[in-house]
């Protein structure tokens, strides 16, 4: 594995909506993004991947962020201490815990198929540990046509049921057995009922990419802020003018 980033061989027992509930506490945060003064001024979602205390979310979430605090359900807050890697393009990043001992989700090796039943855990609008659950409606190894919307939305793989909302960028999305499928990243104005997620694969690779030192947040900066959660034009189809929106 990636720098202690877990991966299981084989399938595991299927585990319920409730059982894949508790297997996700402790294990997912809320990530507040504060000010000078310590007042929360933007915030998402993201999972601890190692035991060492990585933790994987969307870049746009930190973007430009000098003081991000990890908030678990028990309410412990964690200051990030920085990042390992990250890449604005595909929009994911892994960051640093305060140097503990963590239980980590295990990130998937065998990519989503189309049907399978998911669950959404995150923390939309800071209300932390919300669950949703769904299908993943579709596979797009090229992600969203650009020629469509505007955007070169490439990273955004996979389509799912599972309700999302702001607040919720950099939530996991698991299989049935626990696995990480991917990370919820935004989801189109239009299109009810669909969120879009950047599949594992691309987790993989980007934690791949991780520096050999924890550099500080502010390395990880540019010039697209999207953590205020404003709406961004995308492409008008037909009559109707559609807007993606990262959450």
């Amino acid at each position: 594995c990636v720098a202690g980033i877990m991966a299981w061989s084989g399938a595991a027992q299927a585990l319920s909506v409730e059982q894949l509930s508790k297997h996700a506490q402790g294990r997912v945060v809320h990530l507040s993004v504060r000010d000078d003064k310590g007042d929360e001024d933007g915030s998402g979602s993201g999972f601890v991947i190692s035991r060492e205390g990585r933790v994987a979310t969307n870049y746009h979430v930190i973007e430009n962020a000098q003081n991000v605090v990890a908030v678990f359900p028990d309410k412990r807050e964690v200051k990030v201490t920085g990042v390992w890697a990250f890449d604005k393009e595909v929009d994911l990043a892994v960051l640093q815990l305060e140097r503990a001992t963590y239980e980590p989700l295990v990130l998937a090796q065998e990519p989503a198929h189309e049907g399978e039943d998911i669950v959404l855990i995150g923390s939309p609008l800071g209300l932390g540990n919300s669950i949703s659950s769904g299908i993943v409606s579709a596979v797009r190894d090229q992600g969203i046509d650009k020629k469509r919307f505007g955007e070169a939305l490439a990273s955004w793989s996979l389509q799912v049921t599972a309700a999302a909302a702001p607040g919720s960028s950099g939530s996991p999305i698991l299989r049935a057995n626990g696995e990480v499928l991917g990370v919820l990243v935004g989801h189109l104005e239009g299109l009810e009922g669909a969120s879009f997620v950047i599949g594992v694969d691309r987790l993989w690779k980007v934690a791949a990419t991780a520096s050999p030192q924890v550099r500080p947040l502010n390395a990880a900066t540019g010039v697209r802020t999207v953590r205020t959660n404003l709406f961004i034009s995308g492409a008008v189809l037909g009559l109707a003018a559609l807007l993606w929106v990262v959450v």
